[in-house]
């Protein structure tokens, strides 16, 4: 049996004539689609709408694919931070307490010298 799958319909008995002249004593199947019904405005809309879905899913699962493969760089980054973090809290807790050690010694004061008033020149006459 010789099948031949056609796109067309209009092709359909040209292609069959042609099998039978070529292979007389052979059973000659000719297909072709079944034409598709018109969507209606709103079955393109759901179509539209799942399509979106299963786009925004696909773009999910790449993300944590890059997400779980760059797992390693950001656990490194991690904790280079928290070891950051750490030494920024030390430093500024020495700062604190060294700030509270000069806040209790007694200020400095300074006092300007008494001012004299100016001596007229003598006069050397």
């Amino acid at each position: 049996m010789i099948t031949a799958i056609v796109n067309r319909e209009l092709y359909r008995y040209e292609i069959h004539s042609l099998l039978k002249a070529f292979y007389p004593r052979e059973e000659v199947k000719v297909l072709t689609p079944e034409p598709e019904e018109e969507k209606t405005y709103w079955q393109e809309v759901g179509e539209g709408f799942m399509d979106t879905l299963r786009g925004m899913g696909q773009a999910c699962k790449t993300i944590f694919q890059i997400f779980v493969a760059a797992l390693p760089i950001l656990a490194l980054l991690a904790v280079i931070a928290v070891v950051i973090v750490l030494l920024a809290r030390k430093h500024q807790k020495k700062r604190n307490t060294a700030r509270a050690a000069r806040a209790q010694e007694p200020p400095i004061t300074w006092t300007a010298p008494a001012q004299t008033p100016p001596t007229p020149p003598k006069d050397e006459t």
